[in-house]
């Protein structure tokens, strides 16, 4: 067993006997439900999704309670419950899951940094993760909150990890904002998010040089669908530098994203009638495209001894 298993499994031990004493002390509502929102916690990373859930619904039920009699349940514990419930429910309840997520929304206005459950990198993880899970959903609009939060909480803090995931959420803030229609919310988004990956990329302090490639595919799109072709060839064109280079130090894990940005600038500029520019990337395209082609030569001649 790994370490970190061992760790959640002693853990796990500490909650049920927690709990145990709990239910023969006659507690109050409140330890109760830190104990069992502390249980749900562990038993979801342990992947006991069953046990999870009647541990999120227990919680819940509980809280409403005390909700019913006046008493006030931490807005940590109350974040930590809905986001625990939402994400079971993600396989199964797209909708049920998008109104957990609601309800973390209504509670993040209350938080100013470190609070139960969360400090504040927590925070921001946990609002990216939210936003992910409602994209993935095509629940875009409900994803704007969580990441217009997510700038708020890293504000102008300027270490490695904040700039990294700051960059990151500007890629998504952009991507929804593309997806819903809002293209010159989402240009913006994107010439800040370049400018940060670019800085970092100068420093040596990107995370994942992938964040700028995807930047620049983004804008380069967006600006080609409103009939701005030179802004579109120079933004792909920036892309596919950056992936040049990473397939030169042998960290490009798939060499079919560059040979299609080559094809679509050589494409996008043969319509323009720019044949000599079309050309270069043309050729490009065709020479990364020689190895594989090899390959799977080499590999028919093997299957049918050819």
């Amino acid at each position: 067993m790994r370490r970190s298993d061992e760790h959640l499994e002693r853990a796990l031990e500490e909650y049920n006997q927690k709990i145990s004493e709990l239910e023969s002390n006659g507690s109050s509502r409140e330890e109760m439900l830190e104990a069992l929102v502390n249980r749900s916690t562990v038993l979801l990373m342990l992947e006991s999704y069953t046990s999870s859930m009647e541990d999120s619904e227990d919680a819940i039920e509980l809280s409403k309670l005390m909700e019913s009699k006046g008493e006030p349940v931490n807005v940590g514990t109350y974040m930590k419950m809905y986001e625990n419930h939402g994400q079971l429910l993600y396989d199964s309840d797209n909708d049920g899951m998008a109104e957990d997520y609601a309800k973390i929304v209504s509670k993040l206005d209350r938080t100013g940094g470190d609070i139960r459950h969360y400090d504040k990198r927590s925070l921001i993880v946990m609002c990216i993760d939210c936003a992910e899970d409602l994209i993935d959903v095509d629940k875009e609009e409900n994803a704007i909150p969580f990441l217009q939060k997510a700038i708020e909480f890293i504000g102008g803090d300027l270490d490695k990890w904040s700039r990294n995931h700051k960059v990151h959420i500007l890629n998504l803030l952009a991507e929804v904002g593309h997806s819903l229609g809002q293209d010159d919310g989402s240009l913006s988004n994107l010439e800040e998010c370049i400018r940060l990956a670019g800085e970092l990329m100068f420093s040596s302090s990107i995370d994942d040089p992938n964040e700028l490639v995807n930047a620049y595919i983004l804008r380069g799109d967006i600006l080609e669908s409103m009939g701005k072709l030179e802004g579109m060839w120079e933004s792909h064109e920036a892309a596919a530098e950056i992936l040049e280079k990473m397939y030169l130090e042998h960290k490009l894990d798939d060499v079919q994203l560059l040979i299609n940005l080559h094809q679509g600038i050589a494409t996008s500029m043969m319509n323009a009638g720019k044949i000599e520019l079309a050309e270069k990337h043309l050729m490009r395209s065709i020479n990364l495209g020689i190895p594989g082609m090899k390959e799977a030569m080499k590999e028919l001649n093997d299957q049918f001894d050819l």
